[in-house]
């Protein structure tokens, strides 16, 4: 959800901050340790702000929200808020990141209020019947979901046997004896080399 662009008065004091365009707007954002767990990228929405100077088209700073923005532009933040209100927060595989959707199919699921593949997949079939084409695609999804899963599982079972591997082997190691160092032996002379060297 997107709060408008907001200009500060300069009535405010008249610092610089007041003649900035401020917005204030949620951003999908890939949360890395989520997207490796699961074997597929995971986004979660993140707040963000843009600021622009006014006339100056190359000075514009679009970043995710630190705790000082909302003192720095409190109206601007307590507008956000207002409009935002307790909008459910969106966590999941993105249908614009998922390869078996056409751009437009994103932008009509996006009207029913369906933004990942999770959302597809857990449509009732009720509704899916209501909308065009949606019932093949939540069947994909579902596929595509119980495939993800499937490698996750195989991941952690693979993860988990290397790491007993690697323990049995440093068991074997530690309890194995240490070898011991052999003195060289002696070579036997011959009686040639013998009766030689007496003669020397």
């Amino acid at each position: 959800m997107e709060a408008t662009y907001g200009q500060t008065q300069a009535a405010y004091g008249g610092n610089e901050d007041e003649s900035l365009l401020v917005r204030f707007f949620k951003h999908p954002q890939e949360n890395q340790a989520k997207s490796e767990e699961a074997g597929r990228p995971i986004f979660e929405e993140t707040e963000y702000i843009e600021i622009m100077t006014p006339g100056d088209k190359g000075n514009v700073v679009c970043r995710p929200v630190r705790e000082h923005d909302k003192g720095r532009f409190p109206r601007h933040w307590d507008a956000y808020q207002k409009r935002t209100g307790d909008d459910e927060s969106i966590e999941g595989t993105l249908l614009e990141e998922w390869p078996q959707v056409t751009r437009s199919q994103v932008e009509e699921l996006k009207f029913y209020h369906v933004r990942t593949v999770e959302q597809l997949a857990a449509i009732s079939d009720v509704n899916a019947q209501n909308m065009r084409g949606v019932a093949t695609l939540k069947q994909k999804a579902a596929k595509f979901l119980d495939s993800a899963m499937s490698n996750e599982e195989l991941s952690k079972k693979l993860a988990a046997q290397e790491k007993q591997i690697a323990e049995l082997i440093a068991a074997a190691e530690a309890a194995a004896p240490m070898p011991t160092e052999e003195k060289p032996k002696r070579k036997r002379r011959t009686k040639a080399e013998m009766e030689a060297d007496a003669a020397a």
